[in-house]
């Protein structure tokens, strides 16, 4: 689950994702925002797709056919593959098998919500279409390329306003940060890209950054925000002390507040608000904060 390359890999695959990017607002939800001073808190964890990245949805979590097709297509022919419809539509069918075989192997193995490992199923993927003869050739070492190119334009991330100065302001109030986010490698590098600084410049330390691809488990697991919590309690902060962001009432308030964080939804972008009003979870849920705009969160904290 961990990915590894050079640094002039990553730069490479920095470049791609900002020529396929371009700038965005979000779209305004309705949604009043709910605003109080929360006492005590030291720390402010964020979500990353729909909460401080503009964006539909954590990539490929979504069945959407017809843009499955156009984006792979494009990024098929970004890399001088074939671009037959028929080719596109039996890779996608077999995308999505393998990523419900791996999803059915872990849960077999006791893993509530399990995340995949991307890149080999991508991997996966190239090999069937060789076996089918399908594709003639293409070298394994790419799948990361590939597969960073389809998700960037499927996507469509951007940054949402007011991110860089709201990290730039918890960070001269003393308070830490840190990411709990559904993810893969590309995330981090993504938002490298977009904002022109490593993750740690922007204020993400390594060991305070618990992405889904490197823990082996997603959202909306419990045990997920656990993890942070223990680490948490390593440097003796805890849970009660963090304020957790995100889009999504089912995997950020529900499970971030089961582990004992404050919790701020955040419904600035009718794009990816996730209020599952039908989920029975989420039925009598209300978060600590509802924030319509990043910057809203320094006049809370």
């Amino acid at each position: 689950m961990h990915y590894s390359t050079s640094e002039s890999h990553d730069q490479r695959l920095r470049e791609r994702i900002r020529k396929l990017c371009s700038e965005k607002e979000p779209f305004t939800t309705g949604v009043d925002p709910k605003l109080s001073k929360l006492e005590g808190i030291r720390a402010v964890y964020f979500d990353v797709y729909g909460t401080i990245l503009i964006s539909g949805t954590e990539p490929m979590l979504r069945s959407d056919q017809n843009r499955e097709l156009k984006h792979l297509s494009d990024s098929f022919k970004a890399f001088g593959l074939n671009q037959n419809v028929k080719i596109i539509k039996w890779a996608i069918d077999r995308l999505h098998h393998h990523v419900g075989e791996s999803h059915r192997d872990k849960k077999a193995k006791g893993i509530d919500y399990p995340e995949v490992d991307i890149i080999a199923i991508w991997q996966n993927v190239i090999e069937d279409l060789k076996t089918e003869s399908k594709l003639s050739s293409f070298d394994n070492d790419l799948v990361p390329d590939l597969l960073t190119d389809f998700v960037t334009r499927y996507d469509e991330p951007w940054l949402m306003p007011g991110l860089e100065t709201t990290l730039n302001e918890l960070e001269v109030a003393g308070k830490d940060i840190g990411i709990i986010s559904n993810s893969q490698f590309y995330t981090p590098i993504t938002l490298e890209a977009l904002t022109g600084r490593s993750v740690t410049d922007l204020g993400f330390e390594a060991e305070k950054c618990f992405w889904s691809y490197s823990e082996d488990i997603a959202k909306p697991s419990i045990e997920f925000y656990e993890r942070a919590v223990s680490y948490l309690n390593t440097i003796g902060m805890d849970s009660r002390e963090v304020l957790f962001v995100g889009n999504d009432m089912l995997n950020d308030i529900y499970p971030a507040q089961k582990a004992g964080f404050k919790t701020a939804l955040f419904a600035g972008d009718k794009r990816s608000l996730r209020l599952r009003e039908d989920d029975e979870r989420c039925i009598d849920l209300k978060p600590d904060l509802v924030i319509t705009r990043l910057s809203q969160i320094t006049d809370c904290v």
